[in-house]
């Protein structure tokens, strides 16, 4: 099964293809801006967190948008957020979930995931986010799943479990366009 997920993840990847940069050190989240042409400084920003004890951030969108993850109070749980302008907010997620953000485009449309319950019995859902407003992707019948790239065309992909199936999917507009069953 850990096979799987890596080349999964892998396969989600070169479907959707880009190419971003982030950067996470110690325990917030750091976002490395280049400066200059032809021999770049870099300036590392500490982006905080939702007042919990840490944060990672996962992407960067052209715009200087950076999309990660922090817990929201020490021993709480985990919220997407989105860092603009040395502002943290958190992304919108259903009351009692945790939302996890993977990728951001040049739109500012993030995908990621919305979780219920606790491990190991915990079950999530691929998710984008519009305007920071959450949306569930559908599944097309599997248990579990996750947005985990999405490009500037608006088309995210990610990944879906179920009993007897693992499926790579493709959303265009919020709409699953494409599966490809992954064999074990």
């Amino acid at each position: 099964m850990r096979r799987t997920f890596f080349v999964t993840i892998a396969i989600v990847f070169a479907l959707v293809s880009f190419y971003q940069l982030t950067a996470v050190f110690g325990q917030n989240a750091l976002r490395v801006i280049a400066k200059g042409n032809d021999h770049p400084a870099m300036k590392i920003i500490d982006l905080g967190t939702l007042g919990g004890t840490s944060s990672q951030a996962v992407d960067l969108n052209g715009g200087g948008v950076v999309v990660g993850n922090s817990t929201v109070a020490p021993g709480d749980s985990t919220r997407a957020f989105w860092w603009q302008s040395s502002s943290m907010s958190p992304l919108d997620a259903p009351d009692g979930f945790v939302s996890q953000a993977h990728a951001i485009n040049d739109s500012g449309i993030v995908a990621g995931a919305v979780i219920s319950g606790d491990a190991p019995s915990a079950a999530s859902w691929p998710a984008l986010w519009v305007d920071k407003g959450f949306t569930q992707l559908p599944t097309n019948g599997g248990s579990q799943g996750v947005a985990a790239a999405i490009n500037d065309n608006g088309i995210a992909a990610g990944h879906t479990v179920g009993k007897s199936m693992n499926e790579l999917l493709v959303w265009e507009e919020g709409v699953l366009s494409k599966s490809f069953p992954i064999s074990e």
